[in-house]
C-alpha cells in the first residue's frame, strides 16, 4: 500500500510537541525548546472526517464528479471543499488516514463541514501518521522575528494550520508559542 497520487506538502523537518501542541517545523536542525520526538522527511496529507465514523479520517485521492470529469490531489480536495454538497453520490478514490487502507466511498460519507484534518507522516511510503499538526515553522536564515505564511508549503496547508517563518536564531519554545497565540 502507498498513499500516491494524494495532495501533499514534503520536506525534511522535525516534529515537536509543545505543551499540548503539535508542530511540524521545516528547514535546518530546529532551533526549540523541548524535546524533537521525530526527525527526517516529513509528507503532509489532508482528510476529511467521516460522517459516522467517530475518529476515522479519509484522504481523498481522486473525485469522479457526476459528469465524470476527474479531480486529483490538490483539485479534489478544492472540488470537495467548495462543490462537494452539490454532488453527493460522486465517487471518492483515497484512503484511510490511519492505515492506508485504499477505499473509495460516495461524496455524502464525509463530514465537509468539518475543518481539514492535517496529518505528518514519516517520509512520502509511510502509510500510517505520526500525528496531527496544529501548526507549522519554517526555520531558515531570515532575519529574526517571524512572519505570517510560508513559501515553501501548499496555499492550503498556509490555510488549515498557522504558519510562520522564522529565522534559524528564533527559538521555537512555550514563550514564542503564546506570543503568537498559538495556545
Amino acid at each position: 500500500m502507498n498513499l500516491d497520487g494524494t495532495a501533499t506538502d514534503s520536506f525534511t523537518g522535525s516534529i515537536v510537541w509543545i505543551d499540548d501542541m503539535v508542530m511540524a517545523i521545516g528547514g535546518p536542525e530546529p532551533n526549540v525548546q523541548t524535546s524533537v520526538r521525530y526527525r527526517g522527511p516529513v509528507v503532509i496529507r489532508y482528510a476529511f472526517a467521516f460522517l459516522a465514523k467517530g475518529a476515522e479520517s479519509f484522504v481523498p485521492k481522486m473525485v469522479f464528479d457526476d459528469f465524470q470529469k476527474e479531480h486529483h490531489a490538490f483539485d479534489a480536495i478544492a472540488f470537495l471543499r467548495k462543490k462537494g454538497d452539490a454532488f453527493p453520490r460522486a465517487d471518492v478514490q483515497g484512503y484511510n488516514a490511519a492505515d492506508g487502507e485504499e477505499r473509495t466511498v460516495f461524496v455524502k460519507a464525509l463530514d465537509l463541514a468539518r475543518p481539514l484534518r492535517v496529518f505528518a507522516y514519516p517520509g512520502p511510503g509511510a502509510v500510517s501518521p505520526l500525528t496531527q499538526i496544529d501548526a507549522m515553522f519554517w526555520q531558515d536564515n531570515a532575519p529574526s522575528g517571524s512572519s505570517e505564511g510560508i513559501d515553501h508549503v501548499s496555499d492550503l496547508l498556509n490555510e488549515l494550520r498557522p504558519a510562520y517563518t522564522i529565522g534559524t536564531d528564533v527559538t521555537v519554545d512555550y514563550n514564542l508559542v503564546r506570543y503568537l497565540g498559538l495556545g
